[in-house]
C-alpha cells in the first residue's frame, strides 16, 4: 500500500512540472491561509509558509518521508566518492520531481553535504504557478515541512529584497510552489541548524544580470557578518522527450552548466532548442535560475564544477512512467570559494 501511495504522489509531482515549462498564467491563492499564522515565542505573530507539496511531491508522514530520504541517502553513500573536508563546497544543482523520480538523483548531492556546517543555505529556483519579474525573496519566518520548521534568515532575506528594484519580498509565488521546498527534506536530514533564505526567479538576461549581480554584492558584503552560506540551484532538466533524446540533451546542458560560464549556458540551451527535437518543451525549467546560480558561483569563488549523477524518469521504472516521454534529472556539485 505505501509503495502505491508513493507512485501516486510522484505521478502527480511529474504533471504538475510541466507548467513552468509552458509560462502558466498567474493564480491567487489565499495568502493568509496558506502561510498560517502561529504565535511566537514573545507573543507576536510568527509567519510560517505551510507546506504545499507534502503529499504530492513526497510523503506527508513524518515517519514515511525520513525512511524514503534515508533510504535515497544510504544508496547513494554507496556510489559517491568521500570529499577531502577541506574541499569547500560552494553550491549544489539538485531537481525537484516527485520524490520516486528525482529524489535518487538529488540525493547524491545532498549526501555530499552531510558533515558539513553551512550557517545559510540560500535556495534558488524557478517559480510553477506565480510569474515573477526578476526575483521574489521569502521574507516570512519559517517553511514548514512533516520534518519540522526550517527557520528564514530573515534579515538576509530583505537585505537581498532591498538590493535592487527588480528583487521584491513578494509572498505570493512562494505559497502554491513545490521547487524549493522538495529541498528542505534533504536538508534536514544532513544539516542541523541552520536557516534558508528562499528566492524564485524568473527574467531575461539583462533582468537575471541585474539580480546577479545586485544578490552577489550582497552576499560579499555580509559573509562575516552570516557566516558560512551554501548555495541550491532547483531545476529539472529537458522535459517531454523520449529518453534517447532527453539523455543527449541532459548531457549537453549539464556539461555547458558545468563550464560555469552562464553564457554559454544560454547560447547551449538555444542551440538545442533549434534543433527540433520531438517533444522536448524546455533543457532546463529552472534555466533562469541555473544562469544565476552560475554567475553568483563566479562571484563567490567557485572554480569547479562536477556531474554527480543524471537520470531521467523513466529510470524510475514506475507503471505509466514510460521511455517514450520523459523529464531529466541531474545533480551538480561546485566547489572552491574564496
Amino acid at each position: 500500500m505505501n509503495r502505491i501511495i508513493i507512485v501516486s504522489i510522484g505521478i502527480l509531482a511529474a504533471v504538475i512540472c510541466i507548467s513552468y515549462c509552458s509560462r502558466t498564467k498567474t493564480l491567487s491563492p489565499n495568502l493568509e491561509k496558506q502561510s498560517g499564522a502561529n504565535e511566537n515565542d514573545a507573543g507576536g505573530t510568527m509567519v510560517v509558509r505551510k507546506p504545499a507539496a507534502a503529499g504530492r511531491f513526497y510523503p506527508s508522514s513524518p515517519e514515511r518521508l525520513s525512511e524514503l530520504v534515508k533510504g535515497f541517502l544510504s544508496d547513494a553513500r554507496k556510489e559517491m566518492p568521500v570529499l577531502s573536508p577541506d574541499t569547500k563546497i560552494v553550491e549544489i544543482l539538485s531537481p525537484h520531481a516527485g520524490f520516486i523520480f528525482s529524489g535518487a538523483t538529488a540525493a547524491h548531492a545532498y549526501v555530499e553535504l552531510e558533515g558539513r556546517d553551512y550557517d545559510t543555505v540560500i535556495l534558488i529556483g524557478p517559480p510553477h504557478h506565480v510569474r515573477v519579474h526578476g526575483a521574489s525573496v521569502y521574507c516570512g519566518d519559517a517553511f514548514e515541512t512533516p520534518l519540522g520548521s526550517v527557520p528564514v534568515n530573515t534579515d538576509l532575506a530583505r537585505r537581498i529584497a532591498s538590493s535592487s528594484h527588480l528583487i521584491n519580498d513578494d509572498e505570493r509565488p512562494h505559497i502554491q510552489e513545490h521547487s524549493l521546498e522538495v529541498q528542505l527534506p534533504f536538508l534536514q536530514m544532513v544539516m542541523k541548524d541552520f536557516s534558508i533564505v528562499p528566492i524564485l526567479i524568473m527574467g531575461n538576461k539583462d533582468v537575471l544580470d541585474s539580480v546577479a549581480h545586485a544578490m552577489s554584492d550582497v552576499f560579499r558584503e555580509i559573509r562575516e557578518q552570516h557566516g558560512s552560506v551554501l548555495f541550491i540551484i532547483s531545476t529539472d532538466l529537458a522535459h517531454f522527450p523520449e529518453k534517447k533524446d532527453a539523455d543527449k540533451c541532459d548531457v549537453e546542458i549539464l556539461q555547458a552548466f558545468c563550464t560555469l560560464d552562464a553564457d554559454l549556458l544560454l547560447k547551449k540551451d538555444k542551440e538545442i532548442m533549434s534543433r527540433g527535437v520531438p517533444n522536448l518543451a524546455c533543457t532546463m525549467c529552472g534555466l533562469d535560475a541555473a544562469y544565476v546560480g552560475i554567475r553568483i558561483a563566479n562571484a563567490m569563488g567557485g572554480t569547479e564544477a562536477f556531474i554527480l549523477d543524471r537520470s531521467v524518469s523513466s529510470d524510475a521504472h514506475v507503471p505509466g512512467a514510460g521511455t517514450e516521454s520523459v523529464v531529466g534529472y541531474g545533480a551538480v556539485l561546485i566547489t572552491g570559494g574564496n
